[in-house]
Formats: C-alpha cells, sequence, structure tokens
C-alpha cells in the first residue's frame, strides 16, 4: 500500500478504503500542516486546519478528478481553508523564520537577523490574505507560479499580479519600519 501512487490511494479511498486514505494522510500532513502553519503562526490552529483539509479530502475523495494531480488538489484545498480562516476574523501570522543562530554566528549578527526576520514577518502578516498565501506558496513552499494559480484556482498572470503586489507592499512596509529606527 505504502507504494501506490496519490492517484490509486485516492481512488481506493473513494471505495472507502481506511487504510488507503490513512497512507495519504501520512505522505502528505506534514506538507498541509506545514503550510498551514505558515499562514496562520499557530501550532493549534495549524492543526486543526490540516485535520479539517484531510477530512475534506476523505468527503471529496470520489469526486476527485484523476487529471489534477492529487498533492497539487491538496494544495488547493489547503489554501481555500487557510484563507477561510483568515475570513472568521482571526488574527494572522506568518511563520517559518528560522530563529536559531547560524553556525558561527556573532551575537550581533543574530541579534540583527532576528530583528530583519522579525521585521519581514510584521511586513508579510499586513499583506492582504490572497498575497500573503501566493508569496507562502511560492518563496517559502517553492511552488511555481502555475502550480500556486493552481492551488488558489487562479490564472499564472493572476499570480504574478499577486505577487508583484505582495513584493511591492514589503518593501513599503520594511522602508518604512527602516524609516522609524
Amino acid at each position: 500500500m505504502q507504494n501506490l501512487p496519490d492517484e490509486e490511494l485516492v481512488a481506493l479511498s473513494a471505495r472507502g478504503r481506511h487504510d488507503a486514505f490513512e497512507v495519504l494522510v501520512k505522505r502528505h500532513q506534514r506538507k498541509v500542516a506545514g503550510l498551514a502553519y505558515r499562514f496562520t503562526g499557530s501550532r493549534t490552529d495549524a492543526e486543526d486546519l490540516a485535520q479539517d483539509v484531510f477530512l475534506a479530502a476523505w468527503s471529496a475523495a470520489a469526486r476527485w478528478r484523476p487529471e489534477a494531480k492529487f498533492g497539487t488538489w491538496l494544495y488547493r484545498v489547503t489554501a481555500n481553508a487557510c484563507l477561510n480562516w483568515k475570513r472568521r476574523s482571526r488574527p494572522a501570522l506568518v511563520a517559518g523564520l528560522d530563529a536559531r543562530p547560524a553556525a558561527g554566528e556573532s551575537a550581533e549578527a543574530a541579534m540583527a537577523r532576528r530583528e530583519e526576520e522579525a521585521a519581514v514577518g510584521t511586513a508579510v502578516k499586513a499583506l492582504p490574505a490572497n498575497q500573503r498565501m501566493a508569496l507562502i506558496l511560492r518563496r517559502f513552499e517553492g511552488r511555481t507560479n502555475r502550480e500556486v494559480g493552481e492551488a488558489m484556482d487562479c490564472s499564472e498572470a493572476a499570480v504574478e499580479g499577486l505577487l508583484q503586489r505582495a513584493y511591492d507592499g514589503l518593501r513599503e512596509k520594511l522602508r518604512e519600519a527602516n524609516s522609524s529606527v
């Protein structure tokens, strides 16, 4: 069962095979929870969202279309769950900035790096939810613009626009932060 491709596991899941779906969950849990954590900044909320995503995936297994890659479809479900979470007016954070000092890094350099990471995190938090999601998928998750578009149900051109506005917004927020220091 472990060696079957996602598509076969989804087909088995659609026929009620819990063991096949369990393999899918184990295979994708870390990615789904990681994306949710980067969007929410809360491990608890990320775990709740991941659980919601997999419940939705189980319920929709029979409606999944084989022409769509399961992983891409799952990212889309995750992105939608994160955006819906944001719409419910919960505070949004961005996580994933590494607070650990780099090997051989001086105390001053480590402090400066942490301050810079905090400023970037604050600037990312201030982005509109759709720009933040596009940025997280592209920069933190390493997805292509095409994959981001599939996950967010928009065109590559729309993704490019979202990313451009996100980068412009980040630049502006970081300029403001630097000028107030």
